[in-house]
């Protein structure tokens, strides 16, 4: 684009972007070649961080709720890996060194949530919401999540709501 019409295109673009709004177009063919590679390059991610934080781990140079919060993240990937007796095992370790840190509660939640075991959850981010901020507000959504998946409906109502309140 010449300089001159730089203005004009800037504005077609905007346009553009405003008619479209956050839709954009990908090549199906894309997107069936892309599927297996990104769950394979999922699956290696989730592997390399279990390996990476497990060193760390084992290096023995963390402790308090740095050492609770990378128990915390190699028990999520462990989730996603299908390991759930691994995963849990992680994520109580983490909440046992730091229970007073909302981030474990709402992590170990998180945990429950994946493995469908949605009370669990709910009790979890229920503790973790007197714990306060920064992460009230996550507390209260993955509550009201998990309470509608448990079929609470009322109740994950004012969740979304309290949740709704304390985002920005």
């Amino acid at each position: 684009v010449d300089a001159a019409n730089y203005p004009a295109y800037a504005d077609d673009l905007r346009t553009m972007s405003k008619a479209i709004g956050n839709a954009f177009l990908i090549n199906k063919a894309f997107l069936n070649a892309a599927k297996s590679d990104l769950t394979q390059r999922q699956r290696d991610q989730h592997k390399e961080i279990i390996k990476k934080v497990s060193e760390t781990i084992d290096g023995g140079k963390l402790s308090g709720s740095d050492l609770a919060t990378a128990y915390c993240i190699r028990g999520s990937s462990r989730i996603a890996l299908d390991q759930t007796e691994e995963g849990l095992q992680d994520a109580n370790t983490a909440l046992k060194m730091a229970p007073t840190v909302a981030a474990l509660h709402i992590c170990r939640a998180e945990i429950y949530f994946s493995i469908g075991q949605f009370e669990k959850a709910v009790q979890d981010f229920s503790n973790a919401i007197p714990l306060g901020p920064p992460d009230i507000g996550l507390a209260y959504r993955g509550r009201g999540i998990s309470r509608v998946y448990a079929g609470h409906m009322q109740d994950a109502n004012a969740d979304f709501a309290k949740a709704s309140e304390l985002s920005d």
